[in-house]
């Protein structure tokens, strides 16, 4: 519960972020964006995390996954407002 408690401390700012995105439906993937790479830097200092491929967690291989899908938002996102 603890480490629940932690993470809850960053929410803010990452909310914080967000809010400052200011265009229509890019909240969200930057919201995601930040999260999911944050998290992946995070990774490196878990010392439970056993590395799967290239040296790397299962954790941070869907970490990877979640920032790519974050940036095609972005990019979809973007495409969608110059309509």
């Amino acid at each position: 519960m603890a480490c629940a408690r932690r993470a809850w401390r960053c929410r803010p700012a990452t909310l914080a972020l967000v809010l400052a995105a200011g265009r229509k439906g890019r909240a969200f993937p930057l919201w995601l964006l930040l999260y999911s790479s944050g998290d992946f830097a995070l990774a490196f200092l878990r010392a439970d995390a056993l590395p799967v491929a290239l040296g790397l967690a299962a954790l941070q291989w869907a970490d990877l996954a979640l920032t790519g899908a974050a940036l095609g938002m972005w990019r979809w996102a973007g495409r969608k407002e110059k309509r």
